[in-house]
Protein backbone atom coordinates (compact mmCIF):
# COMPACT_ATOMS: atom_id res chain seq x y z
CA UNK A 1 0.00 0.00 0.00
CA UNK A 2 1.21 3.54 -1.00
CA UNK A 3 2.05 5.80 1.71
CA UNK A 4 1.05 9.08 0.68
CA UNK A 5 3.31 12.56 2.17
CA UNK A 6 1.08 14.80 3.41
CA UNK A 7 1.13 18.44 2.35
CA UNK A 8 -0.60 21.60 4.38
CA UNK A 9 -1.04 24.42 1.76
CA UNK A 10 -0.08 27.91 3.25
CA UNK A 11 -4.19 28.93 3.17
CA UNK A 12 -4.50 26.09 5.23
CA UNK A 13 -1.66 27.25 7.79
CA UNK A 14 -3.56 30.71 7.88
CA UNK A 15 -6.99 28.59 8.89
CA UNK A 16 -5.14 27.02 11.62
CA UNK A 17 -3.26 30.49 12.52
CA UNK A 18 -6.61 31.90 12.48
CA UNK A 19 -8.83 28.98 14.50
CA UNK A 20 -5.59 29.16 16.81
CA UNK A 21 -6.14 32.75 17.70
CA UNK A 22 -9.94 32.37 18.19
CA UNK A 23 -9.93 29.76 21.03
CA UNK A 24 -7.11 31.44 22.36
CA UNK A 25 -8.92 34.71 22.54
CA UNK A 26 -12.45 33.03 23.34
CA UNK A 27 -11.32 30.34 25.36
CA UNK A 28 -7.51 29.45 26.39
CA UNK A 29 -4.21 29.01 25.04
CA UNK A 30 -4.62 25.04 26.13
CA UNK A 31 -7.59 24.68 24.05
CA UNK A 32 -6.29 26.60 21.08
CA UNK A 33 -3.34 24.03 21.07
CA UNK A 34 -5.49 21.34 21.22
CA UNK A 35 -7.96 21.60 18.63
CA UNK A 36 -5.15 23.13 16.07
CA UNK A 37 -3.09 20.22 17.18
CA UNK A 38 -5.62 17.56 16.74
CA UNK A 39 -6.71 19.20 13.45
CA UNK A 40 -3.06 18.81 12.28
CA UNK A 41 -3.22 14.96 13.81
CA UNK A 42 -6.54 13.97 11.95
CA UNK A 43 -3.98 14.92 8.77
CA UNK A 44 -1.98 11.91 9.11
CA UNK A 45 -4.53 9.82 8.54
CA UNK A 46 -4.42 10.47 4.86
CA UNK A 47 -0.80 9.14 4.82
CA UNK A 48 -2.87 5.68 4.52
CA UNK A 49 -5.67 5.42 1.49
CA UNK A 50 -6.66 9.51 1.43
CA UNK A 51 -9.08 8.31 -1.97
CA UNK A 52 -10.99 6.69 0.17
CA UNK A 53 -12.74 10.03 1.68
CA UNK A 54 -16.35 11.40 0.38
CA UNK A 55 -15.97 14.06 -2.74
CA UNK A 56 -16.66 17.83 -1.64
CA UNK A 57 -19.07 18.27 -4.31
CA UNK A 58 -18.99 21.82 -6.19
CA UNK A 59 -14.78 22.73 -4.28
CA UNK A 60 -12.65 23.81 -7.01
CA UNK A 61 -12.71 24.73 -10.70
CA UNK A 62 -12.90 20.93 -11.80
CA UNK A 63 -9.19 20.53 -12.84
CA UNK A 64 -8.97 18.84 -9.16
CA UNK A 65 -10.71 16.35 -7.07
CA UNK A 66 -11.32 17.59 -3.51
CA UNK A 67 -11.83 15.43 -0.76
CA UNK A 68 -13.16 16.21 2.63
CA UNK A 69 -12.25 14.72 6.69
CA UNK A 70 -14.11 15.64 9.18
CA UNK A 71 -12.80 16.54 12.89
CA UNK A 72 -15.75 17.72 15.52
CA UNK A 73 -17.43 20.58 13.24
CA UNK A 74 -14.10 20.86 11.08
CA UNK A 75 -13.63 19.93 7.66
CA UNK A 76 -10.50 19.38 6.30
CA UNK A 77 -10.92 19.93 2.61
CA UNK A 78 -7.68 18.02 0.67
CA UNK A 79 -6.81 16.93 -2.84
CA UNK A 80 -4.64 13.83 -3.91
CA UNK A 81 -1.09 14.50 -6.18
CA UNK A 82 -1.12 10.85 -7.45
CA UNK A 83 1.65 11.63 -9.59
CA UNK A 84 3.63 12.94 -6.73
CA UNK A 85 1.89 10.30 -3.79
CA UNK A 86 1.16 13.54 -1.94
CA UNK A 87 -2.41 14.86 -0.12
CA UNK A 88 -2.58 18.53 0.19
CA UNK A 89 -4.23 19.70 2.95
CA UNK A 90 -5.95 22.88 0.88
CA UNK A 91 -8.40 24.50 3.82
CA UNK A 92 -9.54 23.92 7.25
CA UNK A 93 -13.01 24.44 7.36
CA UNK A 94 -15.45 25.10 10.21
CA UNK A 95 -19.57 24.29 9.33
CA UNK A 96 -21.18 27.66 10.57
CA UNK A 97 -19.16 29.35 8.33
CA UNK A 98 -21.04 29.13 4.93
CA UNK A 99 -20.66 26.32 2.56
CA UNK A 100 -21.27 29.12 -0.70
CA UNK A 101 -18.34 30.99 0.16
CA UNK A 102 -16.03 27.78 0.32
CA UNK A 103 -17.47 26.72 -2.80
CA UNK A 104 -16.99 30.32 -4.33
CA UNK A 105 -13.18 30.66 -2.68
CA UNK A 106 -12.56 27.44 -4.13
CA UNK A 107 -12.86 28.51 -7.48
CA UNK A 108 -9.43 30.35 -7.24
CA UNK A 109 -7.66 27.05 -6.03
Amino acid sequence: MTKYTVNISARAIEDARNIRRYFRDNASEAAAQKVVSALFNETEKLRALPTGRPIAHGVGDGTKVFRFLKKWKYKIIFYVDEEEETVIIAKFFHSSQDPQKLIEDSQNW
